[in-house]
C-alpha cells in the first residue's frame, strides 16, 4: 500500500504527522487536459505605454485571496502608476464593482491561453490564502510561462519557488511589498 501526495509541502506535513511512514509516494496531477499554444512573451512598455496588467486566475473568494486583492487595489488606487487588473474566471461583485478591474467570468479551459494573450498580462499573482495539495491554477499559469507571484504558502510555493519567472512573499506582505515584487517580475519601468 502506499499513500500518495500531490506536493512535497503535501509530503512534509503528511511526515510530521506520521512520522513513521514509509510508504509515501509524491505523484504529481497530470496536466494533459491543457496544451497551451499562445504562451507569455515579455513586452517592452515604458512612460505613459506602461501599463501593468495583473492578471488572477480566479475564482477570487475569501479563501482565495479576496482580502490580498482589495488590499493590493487599495495600494494601488493611491500609486501615480498606470496599471489594471484582469481576473479570468469569477469574482464577487464587490470585487467586480473595483475600479481597473475586470472580470472575464467562467472559461473553458481551452482558451485560457488565448484569455491571457488577449488581456495583455504582464504578471499573475495567485492570491489564494489557502495552502493549495497540488494548485492546478498555478500550474496552469508556469505552462504558459507567465511571471508569477504567490504567498509562501503550500504547494503553490514550493512549484514557484523553484520556478525561474516565479517569486513567493510572506502571507503577511504589505501590498506595497506585493507590487513591488509583481513589478520586479513583470519588468515594466511603470509610471
Amino acid at each position: 500500500n502506499k499513500v500518495i501526495v500531490f506536493s512535497t509541502d503535501s509530503e512534509k506535513k503528511l511526515l510530521a504527522t506520521y512520522p513513521n511512514l514509509h510508504n509515501v509516494e509524491l505523484q504529481a496531477h497530470s496536466l494533459d487536459y491543457f496544451q497551451p499554444i499562445h504562451f507569455y512573451t515579455a513586452t517592452t512598455k515604458s512612460g505613459d505605454q506602461a501599463v501593468l496588467t495583473i492578471g488572477i486566475l480566479g475564482p477570487v473568494t475569501l479563501k482565495k485571496g479576496e482580502q490580498a486583492l482589495l488590499a493590493l487595489h487599495a495600494y494601488l488606487l493611491r500609486q501615480n502608476i498606470n496599471w489594471q487588473i484582469v481576473i479570468i474566471g469569477q469574482a464577487s461583485s464587490q470585487i467586480q464593482a473595483l475600479q481597473r478591474v475586470k472580470v472575464t467570468g467562467r472559461y473553458e479551459i481551452k482558451s485560457l491561453d488565448k484569455l491571457c494573450e488577449k488581456a495583455n498580462i504582464d504578471v499573475f499573482f495567485f492570491t489564494s490564502l489557502c495552502p493549495e495539495t497540488f494548485s492546478f491554477s498555478v500550474s496552469e499559469i508556469i505552462a504558459m510561462k507567465y511571471p508569477l507571484l504567490c504567498f509562501d504558502l503550500g504547494a503553490q510555493a514550493d512549484k514557484v519557488a523553484t520556478y525561474e519567472n516565479g517569486a513567493v512573499v510572506d502571507p503577511e506582505a504589505s501590498a506595497e511589498h506585493v507590487f513591488l515584487a509583481l513589478k520586479r517580475l513583470a519588468k515594466l519601468d511603470t509610471k
